[in-house]
């Protein structure tokens, strides 16, 4: 799955450049919390 990241990083840069003419500058952020949320189905 790591390698599906980094395939899909390469072409969203890629694309990025191909539309705004300059490669992406900024540091991307390389992780989150995401997979340590915690989710209630029970709330509205």
């Amino acid at each position: 799955l790591e390698r599906i990241g980094d395939h899909a990083t390469n072409i969203a840069e890629l694309v990025y450049y191909l539309v705004k003419g300059v490669p992406p500058t900024d540091e991307r952020e390389k992780s989150d919390a995401s997979s340590f949320t915690v989710v209630d189905p029970d709330r509205d």
